[in-house]
């Protein structure tokens, strides 16, 4: 959630959203496959013909302590696909609520938050003290839904819910190793991406000059627009 807010602050919220869920798609997928296996392997009959070999021809309590065994088994499975399943909801919920939060925090976010600095292009709104307003606030919200999220879908189910998370902390450290070092192209997006965001908040701060104030680059435009 926080890595979704953090990038529909500077794309579009909907872009983000697009851009994330194919990643949690395919978490979601390892997951129910991991457990699907592990269905296999508890119904294979492997387990119960070695426990009435070794018993040679087994009384009716060895027939009811496989029994309960295998209810027991069961009930473990249906609590892990439960709390699949629940996990599964949190986080593609948690991915939309945190694109269109995120869209809140910079003025880039979405184009509603531009439009309404056009309307209101004489009260000096600028990229850095609409940030300055609006960033607190998209904090506490993305922390409130994390909770909510947490309390609604996860509630009383820690235990099956670290087994989850440790496997997908596992699958997104395993795709991030995979993924290599950064290419020449990649570290001049990001530093392109970084030396952009810098003019962009100290262009005109309001509460300090910027560089925007002094001549000769004081020309008056909407903020998120790129002068040509």
């Amino acid at each position: 959630m926080t890595i979704t807010c953090f990038l529909a602050m500077w794309i579009s919220n909907v872009a983000t959203a697009a851009m994330i869920f194919p990643t949690a798609i395919a978490v979601i997928e390892q997951l129910q496959g991991n457990l699907d296996d592990e269905k296999k392997e508890k119904k294979s009959p492997g387990e119960k013909t070695t426990l009435k070999n070794s018993n040679n021809g087994s009384s009716s309590d060895d027939d009811k302590i496989q029994l309960e065994i295998e209810e027991t088994s069961d009930e473990i499975l249906e609590a892990k696909q439960e709390a699949q399943d629940k996990f599964s909801k949190a986080l593609t919920c948690g991915i939309g609520y945190a694109a269109s939060i995120g869209g809140t925090g910079m003025l880039t976010g979405c184009a509603a938050n531009m439009i309404f600095a056009g309307m209101l292009q004489g009260a000096g709104i600028s990229f850095a003290s609409f940030a300055v307003i609006n960033l607190p606030v998209t904090l506490i919200l993305i922390a409130v839904t994390w909770l909510w999220l947490d309390f609604y879908f996860l509630r009383g189910m820690a235990e099956q819910t670290k087994e989850e998370q440790e496997q997908v902390e596992g699958i997104i450290k395993k795709q991030y190793k995979d993924l290599g070092t950064m290419t020449y192209q990649e570290r001049s997006a990001a530093t392109v991406f970084a030396v952009l965001v810098f003019f962009w908040l100290t262009r005109s701060p309001g509460f300090i000059p910027g560089w925007g104030d002094i001549s000769p680059f004081n020309i008056k435009m909407p903020d998120g627009k790129t002068p040509y």
